[in-house]
């Protein structure tokens, strides 16, 4: 049974969050990417958002910003490492 791939950072912003994660295909350079997640409350359970309010939207935008700021950095440092 193949292991499950965890995410290499994860962010929140009250109820938006965002997984980044690493890939890479074959001998290629590892590609960051990010999902995005807003959650809602009905009853006792929590439930994915898939259209979004003003407040989910500044949520999210804030969770991207966090993000590109990591994965910039991220890459940044990989680059300096490997000399290029």
């Amino acid at each position: 049974m193949a292991q499950k791939k965890e995410p290499v950072k994860k962010l929140r912003v009250k109820t938006a969050s965002a997984a980044v994660w690493a890939n890479q295909k074959d001998d290629g350079p590892v590609r960051l990417s990010a999902t995005l997640n807003v959650q809602y409350k009905a009853g006792n359970e929590w439930k994915d958002c898939t259209s979004y309010g003003l407040m989910e939207l500044l949520m999210l935008a804030r969770v991207i910003e966090q993000c590109i700021d990591w994965i910039a950095a991220e890459e940044s440092q990989r680059t300096s490492a490997s000399g290029e």
